[in-house]
């Protein structure tokens, strides 16, 4: 099965810890959120796994905090980082 790439926002990097214990990723690029230069805890999260969106959403709602994730997780091509 082809790993398919999702984009999200976390909360933090501690939520993105809890996320890689939960969901298999074959790949994973994570950036801290700027605005004119001051940094956020907000993180950016970039990741390919084979679980279908539906799944990663439902493993994300049993993770603590993890509703910004699960609000955000979309796929690459449709994320527009709002929560939804």
């Amino acid at each position: 099965m082809k790993a398919i790439k999702y984009k999200m926002r976390a909360e933090c990097s501690v939520d993105v810890g809890r996320f890689l214990q939960e969901v298999p990723v074959e790949s994973l690029k994570a950036s801290q959120v700027e605005v004119d230069g001051v940094a956020y805890p907000d993180v950016i999260v970039e990741f390919s796994s084979v679980m279908p969106l539906d799944e990663i959403r439902k493993a994300m709602g049993e993770i603590v905090d993890g509703h910004v994730m699960a609000e955000t997780v979309e796929l690459e091509s449709r994320y527009t980082g709002n929560r939804g």
